[in-house]
């Protein structure tokens, strides 16, 4: 709270020379400290509550858009206006927006920016830009055209461009741990007590049962029953029965206290709680501690839902692990193992 320029603010909001509101906040550079000094005072009732990734986002975007040109910018407004937030927002009326989504969402913003300007380079405008226009730059493009991809189909449905569009290039599987690399590094998590035990609590929903790291940091206590030695977590819509071991240490976690601030603040349902007051822990912080003991998330999560999909029922792993019908098929198929238990799939 003594940083500048947090400690200015909120000497001036003591002093009533400044409004004591989200608005006073958006005046600030958005770094991780205004981030954390906004949520202090959402936690401590001085602010009302809003949610905050998604707002950090309308700032950014505001901010980022105003810094381009007014021809890409009237192009930028109009799509952020009537399709990012509009999804947004509605998306934060079932959950709070993730950071994870804030992140991918700047970047998609970055992205069409990025291409709007090659095709002012290219003496173009997205009104007369052609299909070979389109090849040519994504021909040169690296990583993921879905953002892109989707800005140009609306574009197109706007009567912004015509004519062109672009096939979204197809996903791989990538390379999955080994069967031997998966089962050492649950023997490592269940015994090695000097790692941290969300780190080992994560990485065992990871290896055991393919959770992304995303959705189990958005675990809740209220997700895990415990009746008599059994203890039991939903990840979907059928709980599953933890093996002993595991079990132990989801135990030990719940008995934590889920609030460890110096102020006021109401007790938490997070399995994990972050220090961002009311907030659950990052992704990257589970992915930061896994990595640490060599756990690289996406070859090892791989490896486990190819043994889990080869092992069994498309139904079985969709309702047990939280995945639709169709993505836990995929995965059957990729294992090289498909089941007919399910009508959708025969």
């Amino acid at each position: 709270m003594k940083h500048p320029p947090i400690e200015e603010t909120l000497h001036a909001m003591a002093q009533g020379h400044l409004p004591i509101n989200h608005q006073s906040l958006d005046t600030l550079p958005q770094t991780h400290r205004v981030s954390y000094f906004r949520q202090v005072l959402v936690s401590a009732g001085t602010l009302p509550p809003i949610d905050i990734h998604l707002h950090a986002y309308e700032v950014y975007s505001a901010q980022f858009i105003r810094s381009t040109p007014p021809h890409q910018a009237s192009i930028l407004s109009q799509y952020q206006r009537w399709y990012v937030l509009r999804v947004m927002r509605r998306a934060s009326t079932k959950a709070p927006t993730t950071a994870n989504t804030l992140n991918i969402r700047r970047e998609e913003l970055r992205k069409i920016a990025a291409f709007l300007t090659w095709i002012d380079n290219h003496d173009q405008s997205l009104e007369t830009v052609d299909q070979a226009h389109i090849d040519q730059y994504f021909a040169a493009a690296t990583g993921n055209t879905r953002d892109l991809s989707t800005f140009i189909k609306w574009a197109c449905q706007q009567h912004l461009a015509t004519g062109i569009s672009l096939t979204r290039r197809r996903s791989t599987t990538g390379i999955a741990a080994s069967h031997e690399e998966l089962w050492n590094k649950v023997e490592l998590l269940l015994n090695d007590g000097s790692i941290a035990r969300d780190v080992r609590i994560t990485g065992l929903f990871l290896l055991l049962f393919g959770q992304q790291v995303i959705n189990t940091v958005r675990l809740k206590r209220s997700d895990i029953e415990v009746t008599g030695s059994k203890t039991s977590i939903s990840f979907g819509s059928d709980a599953i029965n933890l093996p002993p071991p595991l079990a132990s240490l989801v135990a030990e976690q719940l008995q934590t206290p889920t609030s460890r601030y110096i102020y006021h603040q109401p007790e938490t349902d997070w399995l994990f709680y972050g220090l961002v007051p009311t907030q659950h822990v990052t992704p990257s912080h589970m992915i930061r501690g896994l990595s640490e003991v060599g756990i690289s998330v996406r070859p090892y999560r791989r490896a486990a839902m190819l043994q889990l999909a080869a092992a069994l029922p498309v139904s079985v792993v969709a309702g047990t692990l939280g995945l639709s019908i169709d993505t836990a098929a995929q995965w059957a198929q990729r294992s090289g193992h498909t089941w007919g238990d399910y009508p959708a799939l025969r």
